[in-house]
């Protein structure tokens, strides 16, 4: 059985709290592969990882 490659993403539109540099390194530091602050940007991206 193949391995399942696993993607963490955040989306949250509180860019004041979560689109700091700081924040965004701290939850790559965790294991978060991408940060979106708009639905549409994550919709988006979701439909390219089909």
């Amino acid at each position: 059985m193949p391995a399942i490659a696993l993607r963490k993403v955040f989306c949250s539109g509180n860019v004041n709290d979560f689109g700091t540099s700081e924040v965004r390194e701290a939850l790559r530091h965790v294991g978060v592969n991408q940060y979106f602050s708009r639905t549409q940007d994550f919709l988006g991206w979701l439909q390219s990882q089909a």
